[in-house]
């Protein structure tokens, strides 16, 4: 069946990431209005990539892209304070 992977991190200074160009084509697309990387691999999957307040997203699935630009649209970043918070 199809799947998808997504990853949401933190924009770091010093941050570095590194693509595999010898399996996969990328090719710089607008998406959302920010600059995106889309990955085609051999095994046809798809990556995207792009930044957006402070973030980094790559979503990574083997459905095609415009399955891949859905998902990706419906992200939804909720930020909450982690006042009381013990760590208990």
């Amino acid at each position: 069946g199809e799947w998808c992977t997504v990853r949401v991190i933190p924009i770091d200074s010093s941050q570095e990431y590194g693509m595999d160009n010898e399996f996969t084509a990328y090719y710089n697309l607008e998406f959302n209005g920010h600059d995106a990387i889309w990955g085609i691999r051999e095994d046809d999957s798809n990556t995207l990539l792009w930044e957006k307040d402070g973030l980094s997203f790559t979503l990574y699935g083997n459905t095609d892209i415009s399955e891949i630009l859905k998902l990706a649209k419906g992200i939804k970043i909720k930020f909450t304070s982690n006042t009381g918070n013990t760590g208990a």
